[in-house]
């Protein structure tokens, strides 16, 4: 049986990652606001916390410019060119491999 001592830390260490979980989603929505800002496309693949779809290489670049920006080197970004296939709400090819 856990003591009173565990138990309480526990329950602390759960608010604490509540706070870090709310954090993130937050920032995740910044980052969906600058993407649609520069006429992006999120794509919601449950593969990586944002993929974003763009149909001109300029809009990509001037994105993930933005996105550094915002956020100060905080968030890493990659740009990756070439035809991607939508398969139903997904998108594969060699830009996603």
């Amino acid at each position: 049986m856990a003591t009173l001592a565990t138990r309480a830390t526990t329950t602390v260490l759960a608010v604490a990652g509540d706070a870090r979980l709310d954090a993130t989603l937050d920032a995740l929505d910044a980052l969906r606001t600058i993407a649609e800002a520069h006429s992006g496309s999120v794509i919601d693949d449950g593969r990586v916390p944002l993929l974003v779809a763009f149909g001109s290489t300029y809009g990509a670049v001037t994105c993930a410019v933005a996105l550094q920006q915002d956020t100060a080197g905080a968030v890493r970004t990659g740009v990756a060119v070439g035809e991607a296939t939508v398969e139903g709400d997904r998108l594969s090819g060699p830009p996603l491999d």
